[in-house]
């Protein structure tokens, strides 16, 4: 299991694009750290991500580990060393992942990794949709009770605005 040379935080750069080929890269570079940190993971995904077969990553016990992996995962460097990685986060890295698997293998895979990749239509109601709902369901859930565990505010929305009396 290698390291890629884009571990360090990303770079802080108001071009959009730019930002997001950097998550999609970070988003792969995390499942190669995954995939090197336990036997279970080295199990459910032998090959690195550019040499996974497609039968390796269309299984929800793949996206299942990988997500309790970017649950578990501290941030490294830059503000937020230390902490976990955020519910967004955390749901877009799942995103980009599963995206670029798409990406990759949905036109040329064959009909059941093609059902796999219906779990990205969110108005779908196939089972690999509602795995795939469920399992943001416990990610939301997790970083939600973690947060009340250590007593971070949760409701980050402005106050209500002060009352007005009348007359």
């Amino acid at each position: 299991c290698g390291r890629s040379a884009d571990d360090g935080p990303m770079s802080e750069s108001t071009d959009t694009k730019t930002n997001h080929e950097q998550s999609k890269r970070r988003s792969i570079d995390l499942v190669e750290e995954w995939r090197c940190s336990s036997d279970e993971a080295r199990a459910l995904c032998p090959s690195s991500w550019k040499g996974s077969p497609a039968h390796d990553i269309f299984r929800p016990a793949f996206v299942d580990s990988f997500a309790d992996f970017l649950l578990m995962y501290f941030s490294k460097g830059g503000k937020n060393d230390g902490y976990h990685l955020a519910l967004g986060t955390v749901l877009d890295y799942l995103g980009l992942v599963l995206n670029q698997a798409s990406d990759r293998f949905k036109a040329t895979g064959s009909h059941s990794e093609k059902l796999f990749f219906t779990c990205l239509e969110s108005k779908s109601n196939t089972d690999a949709s509602k795995w795939l709902r469920k399992l943001k369901g416990r990610v939301v859930r997790t970083c939600y009770s973690r947060a009340k565990e250590a007593g971070e505010e949760m409701d980050l929305s402005a106050p209500p605005p002060p009352s007005r009396g009348h007359g």
